[in-house]
């Protein structure tokens, strides 16, 4: 008995963990006219820069990455309810994982909340844009949570 128990139970393990791996969170659809970003109001407009954190019931949008961090730092969402963040490639044709994309930071290129990050998927695509820019830096995901300043964008540029 004990080892029928013992099998079942792994059986149900293994399949919730199959269950989990299968149902990776997407991200949710823009409309670039008309959704708008939940930390600052404005219409997400950017293809280039938009961000979304999806939670427990609609995702939210962010106009730049540094509204994202903004609005995740007044508790305003439960980092257990936090599924997943995302952002645009700077190129703008694709949803990257925040923790996964390749970011540069630099004044010399203007994001449109002015907090100056910009995200890559792959790190080659960032180094080049770094490359001839003033004081630009390729970060991880942890580096720009605490290169965001504590409020409002980095002003003009």
């Amino acid at each position: 008995m004990k080892k029928l128990l013992l099998v079942l139970t792994l059986l149900c393990g293994s399949l919730l963990l199959w269950a989990q791996a299968d149902s990776k969170v997407m991200p949710a659809e823009t409309d670039f006219k008309s959704d708008r970003c939940a930390q600052c109001n404005m219409v997400v407009n950017n293809k280039s820069y938009a961000a979304q954190i999806v939670g427990p019931v609609a995702p939210l949008f962010f106009d730049d990455i540094g509204c994202l961090v903004q609005y995740e730092r007044t508790g305003k969402v439960a980092a257990a309810d936090l599924k997943a963040r995302f952002v645009r490639s700077v190129e703008g044709n694709a949803w990257l994982d925040v923790s996964e994309a390749f970011w540069v930071q630099t004044k010399d290129v203007r994001t449109p909340m002015g907090y100056g990050f910009h995200a890559f998927t792959d790190k080659k695509a960032a180094e080049a844009f770094a490359k001839g820019k003033k004081m630009a830096q390729v970060l991880t995901w942890a580096e720009v949570t605490k290169a965001v300043p504590a409020s409002g964008g980095m002003g003009k540029m």
